[in-house]
């Protein structure tokens, strides 16, 4: 297909399909002449992998690049690929504070008994929020966590089931992480819808109180 009718499919314009060729964030097409090139199903999946990446998932151009370039290297083990992605994902700016409450965190995640890395990025994103949560006047501490912890472990367990044992190519990468990342995004709107529909319920409870 002509670049026309790539941004056609994938709703990008055709300037922003060129600035994903020369950020090489997109394969160069197979060129037919001096000013033109044909594009094929594969660069159409990778434009609407990018759209996953920077629109449900908020990620910056150079995120971006960091998530593709993991999936391009060939025999990345599967975690090392989650990693990577996942340090983009839930990477936060440095709050005040997050250096004091990180030991807690750690003995946290420890007790959990989940094999997560020592300099992983989500533990400094648990750090971060407990930090966040005790300057905004919260005197939680890591047992805070407790309630999402169970609930991430089922769904973890769930999702894995997805998950192949063997390294996947890297359409199958994409399509993973694509389903990562939205499926991040819509556990959020279900838990807001869910405490939009609890609080109401008990507000109206509490109305019919006599």
């Amino acid at each position: 297909m002509r670049i026309s009718e790539l941004s056609k499919q994938s709703g990008l314009s055709v300037p922003t399909i060129k600035f994903y060729l020369r950020e090489g964030l997109l394969q160069p097409g197979v060129r037919t002449g001096r000013n033109q090139a044909e594009y094929a199903e594969e660069h159409l999946a990778r434009l609407r992998f990018i759209q996953v990446l920077t629109g449900p998932g908020r990620l910056g151009i150079s995120d971006v690049r960091e998530v593709l370039a993991a999936i391009d290297s060939r025999g990345r083990p599967l975690r090392g690929l989650c990693t990577v992605i996942n340090a983009t994902v839930v990477a936060m700016p440095a709050v005040d504070g997050e250096d004091d409450v990180r030991r807690e965190v750690d003995g946290y995640v420890d007790r959990l008994g989940w094999q997560v890395d020592d300099d992983a990025a989500e533990r400094r994103t648990l750090a971060q929020v407990l930090a966040m949560l005790r300057r905004l006047g919260w005197s939680d501490g890591v047992e805070v966590f407790d309630a999402y912890a169970e609930a991430a472990r089922e769904l973890a367990a769930y999702e894995a089931t997805d998950v192949p044992a063997d390294p996947p190519d890297a359409d199958v990468c994409m399509r993973l992480t694509a389903r990562l990342v939205l499926l991040d995004v819509a556990l959020t709107a279900l838990r807001r819808m869910a405490l939009t529909h609890h609080t109401g319920t008990r507000r109206h409870s509490d109305a019919q109180v006599p």
